[in-house]
């Protein structure tokens, strides 16, 4: 009997943090690496932070996309689909790698997988005293009666979680805040793996994906959204992509 080949094993997905904080050296050794368009976009922040959030991700992920690729990174054509999702333009891609980042106060998240669409979605946990009213406008049947049976004390880390799952949700899909989040059905409103399922009713279909925990800092939650539950996850340290 001949015997059958074990299956490839599945790349990790690696995600790498960044903090803003001690990075303002790579700030300005980073923004060479941005295009026309990118340059323009972080000069249309109104606030320096928010600027510079843009310049270290963007500017970072190039750096790693193109190390991987063996293209340098301001060479690197960064395109975005009909909903603002950025991606490597497929002309270069030949590596099938898919890139997200995201964002929250002073800490950046990027994540880089091969062959399979990621989202990711970093929160850093502070009060929302509108929290309440999000909840009606952005949660489901069952994702309301979770929150508030919750003590008031902990309803905004609780929207935060269920949040971050949402919003990883829609950006592995790609399709950002064009679908209502309410049409996105978390399995809980604890970060553990879980599955998933995102209404896509203009489609005429229904979308499951997995949603895996992140190690964060405690005043932090996030989730990693992906097709695939037997991914693993490996964090990087980021010198590599700030350092000069």
């Amino acid at each position: 009997m001949k015997k059958r080949n074990a299956p490839e094993p599945i790349a990790p997905i690696e995600v790498c943090y960044l903090d803003l904080t001690k990075a303002s050296a790579a700030i300005t050794m980073l923004w060479p690496l941005l295009s026309v368009t990118e340059k323009e976009k972080a000069l249309a922040y109104r606030f320096a932070n928010d600027r510079n959030r843009f310049i270290l991700g963007r500017g970072a992920i190039r750096r790693w996309v193109g190390q991987r690729l063996n293209i340098k990174a301001e060479d690197l054509r960064i395109v975005e689909n009909e909903y603002g999702k950025p991606m490597v333009s497929p002309e270069m891609n030949f590596a099938k790698i898919d890139f997200n980042i995201s964002h929250s106060g002073d800490l950046i998240a990027l994540a880089l997988g091969t062959d399979r669409p990621i989202g990711i979605d970093i929160e850093q946990i502070r009060p929302l005293e509108e929290s309440d009213q999000l909840t009606q406008q952005s949660f489901d049947a069952n994702e309301k009666q979770l929150y508030f049976s919750a003590n008031r004390n902990t309803r905004s880390r609780l929207f935060l979680n269920t949040f971050s799952q949402k919003e990883a949700c829609l950006k592995q899909i790609g399709v950002g805040l064009s679908l209502p989040m309410s049409q996105v059905h978390t399995a809980c409103l604890a970060i553990t793996r879980s599955r998933v399922t995102v209404d896509l009713a203009p489609l005429g279909k229904h979308v499951t994906l997995e949603i895996h925990p992140l190690a964060l800092p405690t005043n932090y939650v996030g989730a990693l959204a992906t097709a695939n539950s037997e991914i693993s996850i490996r964090y990087v340290a980021p010198q590599f992509l700030i350092a000069g």
